[in-house]
C-alpha cells in the first residue's frame, strides 16, 4: 500500500497551470488503483463538475524518515 495524491483539473485550467478544482489522498497498492479509486470519490463529491472536461492525475507520495 501506498499514499498517493488525486488531482482534478478543468481542462482550462490544466492549461494556464492553474490550482486543482478538486484533489484528495488515497492510499493502494499502486497507481492505477488510486486513479480509480480518486476517480470514484470525485464523481461522487462533485457530480456537477465531473460532468465537465477534466483532467484526472493520481501522483505517488514519498514520506522521508
Amino acid at each position: 500500500m501506498g499514499l498517493f495524491m488525486v488531482n482534478v483539473r478543468s481542462r482550462s485550467q490544466d492549461q494556464a497551470g492553474g490550482p486543482p478544482v478538486w484533489r484528495n489522498q488515497v492510499n493502494a497498492s499502486n497507481i492505477e488503483e488510486a486513479y480509480r479509486i480518486g476517480k470514484s470519490q470525485f464523481e461522487l463529491e462533485c457530480p456537477d463538475l465531473a460532468k465537465e472536461a477534466v483532467t484526472i492525475e493520481a501522483v505517488s507520495e514519498y514520506v522521508e524518515k
